[in-house]
């Protein structure tokens, strides 16, 4: 169950619509959002013009989400490297998810990830939703979870379950069976493990479907199965980089995160409590 939420915050366009995402999220988990605002001691930053200020908006944004939505708030204020901090603040207050901007401010993107959001996605041992620039996606009603069948658990599915908050129409979970030969697909109980999910969540707002991929190039089956099935969220889950090691982000996941244009939820490191 997810009880706190971590929004890190430098008044960019993603990380506003990183918050509007985690309100929403929050409100379906009953959890605790913290609004995170780091001042960053590299000189080059843009920071807000003054603390005092910043806090102002920040205490007037917390009552307005109490009385609006019954979700309580905890505003905190940082000096520091923004990567570490973030991470840090995670670890202090034993944060189940951080909900963060793909990009700083603006003339900071690029085709890649900024380098704050590579940085948590790393070392932070909670999912990580990365949020992009754009259209606001609030309610994630087509996901696609790619998982090698060997490293498929409950545990993973039930952070997703989490993530889709009840919504008016059904979501959809499409799990993606990433291979690396047609055999592997027989030798774990991928269909099993589903079919116990689905007959046990007793959630009837949930579809749940399964297919298979064998394509060497990992990162182009996904992205193109994201387009083809209209995906508002690409999960990011261990294994899809074999072997997986500590503090580090395979070429596929990389490449994934990115080239996607949509949503982005890593829980390529998550603690085993």
């Amino acid at each position: 169950m997810i009880k706190s939420i971590l929004v890190p915050t430098d008044y960019s366009e993603a990380s506003l619509n990183a918050l509007k995402t985690a309100i929403k999220i929050a409100a379906g988990n009953n959890a605790t959002l913290y609004i995170l605002h780091v001042k960053d001691v590299i000189p080059e930053a843009v920071i807000f013009e003054s603390k005092k200020k910043a806090k102002e908006v920040f205490d007037a944004m917390a009552g307005k989400l109490s009385i609006e939505h019954g979700i309580q708030t905890t505003i905190i204020f940082a000096d520091g490297i923004v990567g570490h901090t973030i991470v840090n603040t995670v670890a202090e207050n034993k944060i189940d998810l951080v909900i963060m901007g793909s990009h700083g401010l603006p003339g900071q993107g690029g085709p890649a990830i900024g380098s704050n959001a590579y940085y948590v996605v790393k070392r932070c041992t909670c999912p990580v939703m990365l949020i992009p620039e754009g259209p606001l996606r609030i309610d994630f009603k087509n996901i696609l979870f790619p998982v090698r069948p060997s490293k498929f658990t409950y545990k993973l599915y039930r952070i997703i379950e989490n993530i889709a908050v009840e919504t008016e129409t059904p979501y959809k979970v499409q799990i993606l069976g990433i291979t690396t030969s047609r055999f592997e697909t027989t030798l774990f109980p991928l269909p099993s493990k589903i079919r116990e999910i689905t007959n046990n969540n007793g959630n009837n707002n949930i579809e749940i479907s399964l297919s298979y991929s064998n394509n060497i190039n990992i990162s182009n089956s996904v992205l193109a199965g994201a387009e083809e099935s209209n995906a508002d969220l690409i999960v990011i889950s261990p294994g899809i980089d074999m072997p997986a090691r500590p503090f580090f982000i395979g070429p596929s996941s990389q490449n994934i995160i990115n080239q996607a244009k949509i949503p982005i939820l890593s829980i390529i490191r998550i603690s085993e409590n």
